[in-house]
């Protein structure tokens, strides 16, 4: 099996050669080795930014585990130095750019559907 990451291949190479890692499963980081990689690389030879100079800010799933969460935060952190970092269930975002657009609205329902989960947020002001 040939491993890359982001990298471009030659062309001789088959698909039936590849292996695809993911570092979620169904919404939930299980891999923090390949995450770590995949950041780390993204960071310094994608964007060519110093992490120390950026602030990161991600999604997560709803009710994410605290053992997840803590994992996040120790790699992002710890291992790769970002400056700062935020992270929130994809509708607190959409919730937060709608108060943004329409704040005479006195609530807002985001919902939020994967392949394997569905879940509805409100949020009362």
């Amino acid at each position: 099996m040939h491993e890359c990451l982001a990298r471009p291949q030659p062309a001789a190479l088959a698909a039936a050669q590849l292996t695809i890692k993911r570092p979620y499963d169904r919404g939930y980081l299980v891999n923090f080795d390949l995450e770590r990689e995949i950041w780390g690389r993204s960071m310094r030879s994608v964007l060519k930014v110093n992490p120390a100079d950026v602030g990161l800010l991600m999604t997560e799933p709803m009710f994410n585990f605290p053992s997840v969460r803590a994992a996040t935060e120790q790699i992002v952190f710890e291992e790769l130095g970002v400056s700062s970092f935020y992270s929130a269930p994809a509708p607190v975002f959409s919730m937060h750019r709608a108060a943004q657009l329409w704040p005479s609205i006195p609530a807002n329902q985001v919902g939020s559907a994967s392949r394997s989960t569905c879940h509805s947020a409100t949020h009362i002001r």
